[in-house]
């Protein structure tokens, strides 16, 4: 599809679970269980830009969609969003995660469009077992978006099985 990954970890699976009105949502397992001692899921997202379209309404469906996959929950969410960070539709459409932005990220942090950047609409949204060491976006010199650049660290406190 319209993903490229490189990853240091081998894949397990790979695979698009929506495909439909414009929003493209694919996942990538990874073997992580030398680092994690499991694998690791992460959800590439590419959402439409229909400005008639209320991001609400969208993040509803869409959520409604992931519910009905049989994907992995996943441990990491990334992307073109096209919803600014810190919006409401993120967070219906991932409640329980955080942006990789406000662990590890400085400035003014916008990433759209890369000639002139005002929005932040391209996301690292990290479940909680995960934090960003640093956040940054790069200008690629090619395209309409910065690209996002994180360094991903485990919590160690989320992942540690529980002790007697």
């Amino acid at each position: 599809g319209r993903y490229s990954i490189m990853s240091r970890l081998p894949i397990l699976e790979s695979r698009v679970i929506i495909a439909r009105d414009g929003v493209e949502i694919a996942y990538v397992q990874f073997d992580a269980s030398a680092s994690l001692g499991r694998n690791l899921t992460i959800y590439l997202v590419d959402l439409p830009s229909e400005l008639r379209v209320p991001r609400a309404d969208q993040a509803r469906r869409v959520r409604a969609w992931l519910d009905d996959t049989d994907a992995p929950t996943p441990d990491l969410v990334l992307g073109d969003f096209n919803t600014p960070r810190d919006s409401h539709s993120l967070e219906l459409l991932f409640p329980e995660f955080h942006h990789a932005f406000d662990d590890g990220g400085t400035g003014y942090g916008s990433s759209f469009h890369r000639s002139f950047p005002l929005y932040h609409i391209d996301h690292i949204l990290l479940s909680n077992m995960l934090r960003a060491e640093s956040y940054a976006l790069v200008n690629p010199e090619i395209g309409r978006h910065l690209i996002q650049q994180a360094m991903i660290s485990s919590q160690k406190s989320s992942i540690e099985p529980a002790r007697d």
